[in-house]
C-alpha cells in the first residue's frame, strides 16, 4: 500500500500525544457536543490514536472500541488504557455489520483519501438508526502553508515527486457522500481554526517532526530537520501570532444518521 492510498505507519505516537494536545480538545468538545454518548451504547472510535478521546467516550458509561491503522498508535493507546479494547484496523474495510449505535472520528478521516470506501464501511458497520459523528480537516485547510512545506522538501531532497495528498473535501461534496451510502446528514458546519502550538518557538517544528514523516514517509530525518528553518522562515508571516505559532486549520463537522 503506497502513500496516495494511506498513510504508512510513521507516526511517533508519545511525540503527537505530548506536542499536539490541541487535538484532544477538539476530540473532546465533539463527544460532548455532537456524539453525546449514552450508557450502553456500542461506539466505534475510528481512527483513535493513542486513545485519549476513547477515554471520553468510556467515561459516559459506553461500551467503546478504540481502532486505528497504526499499530504505533494502538500499541500506544492499550498502555495507556488497558481496560479497553483497541484494534488495529483499516477504516475502508472495517469487519463489521449493524454492530454500532455510534461510529466516532476526530483529525483522522483527512489521511484516508478513499473517502467512499469509508462511508459505505461505516454505513455498513451502524445499525439503522445509527448516528455518525466526525470532524476532520477540509477544504482550505492549510492555504498558503502545505505549497510552502512541499516546494521545500522537493528542494531539499530532490524527489520532485513529492505531493500533497491529504483528503480535504467541501462541505457539499462530503454530505452528498454521506447521503449516497445510506447515512442522512442532520447537521454539518465548516469552522476556520486558527489553533495555537505549544513550546513557543518550537511549536512548528514539533508539528513538521509529527505529521511530515507520515505525509511523506520516504524523506530522512536528517532532510525534514534541514527544511524546519526554511518552512519557518517562510511561514512565519502567516503563523506565528502573539509569541506562538499557530496552524490554520479549516475543519468540517458533520453529523448523519444511518436510514
Amino acid at each position: 500500500m503506497d502513500n496516495t492510498t494511506q498513510c504508512r505507519d510513521n507516526w511517533d505516537a508519545s511525540l503527537y500525544s505530548e506536542k499536539q494536545r490541541y487535538q484532544h480538545y477538539y476530540g473532546t468538545e465533539l463527544v460532548s457536543r455532537l456524539l453525546a454518548p449514552e450508557a450502553g451504547e456500542a461506539i466505534l472510535d475510528l481512527g483513535c490514536g493513542a486513545g485519549d478521546i476513547t477515554e471520553k467516550i468510556r467515561e459516559s458509561g459506553a461500551v467503546v472500541t478504540g481502532m486505528d491503522y497504526s499499530p504505533r498508535m494502538i500499541e500506544k493507546a492499550k498502555q495507556n488504557y488497558p481496560h479497553i479494547e483497541f484494534l488495529v484496523g483499516d477504516a475502508r474495510n472495517l469487519p463489521y455489520e449493524s454492530a454500532f449505535d455510534a461510529v466516532f472520528s476526530s483529525a483522522a478521516l483527512h489521511w484516508i483519501p478513499d473517502a467512499g470506501a469509508v462511508v459505505k464501511s461505516v454505513a455498513k458497520a451502524l445499525k439503522t438508526g445509527g448516528r455518525f459523528v466526525a470532524k476532520f480537516s477540509c477544504r482550505g485547510s492549510l492555504a498558503g502553508v502545505s505549497d510552502v512545506i512541499t516546494d521545500t522538501l522537493k528542494k531539499i531532497s530532490g524527489n520532485q515527486e513529492l505531493k500533497w495528498w491529504l483528503y480535504f473535501p467541501s462541505i457539499g461534496e462530503y454530505t452528498s457522500l454521506l447521503e449516497s451510502n445510506g447515512i442522512e446528514p442532520v447537521y454539518a458546519s465548516i469552522s476556520d481554526d486558527f489553533t495555537p502550538l505549544d513550546d513557543g518557538e518550537e511549536g512548528l517544528a514539533n508539528w513538521i517532526r509529527t505529521f511530515i514523516p507520515v505525509m511523506f514517509p520516504d524523506l530522512k530525518p536528517e532532510e525534514i530537520e534541514k527544511a524546519i528553518p526554511e518552512i519557518s522562515e517562510k511561514t512565519r508571516p502567516i503563523l506565528f501570532r502573539e509569541g506562538k505559532w499557530h496552524i490554520n486549520y479549516r475543519r468540517i463537522q458533520v453529523a448523519g444518521v444511518k436510514l
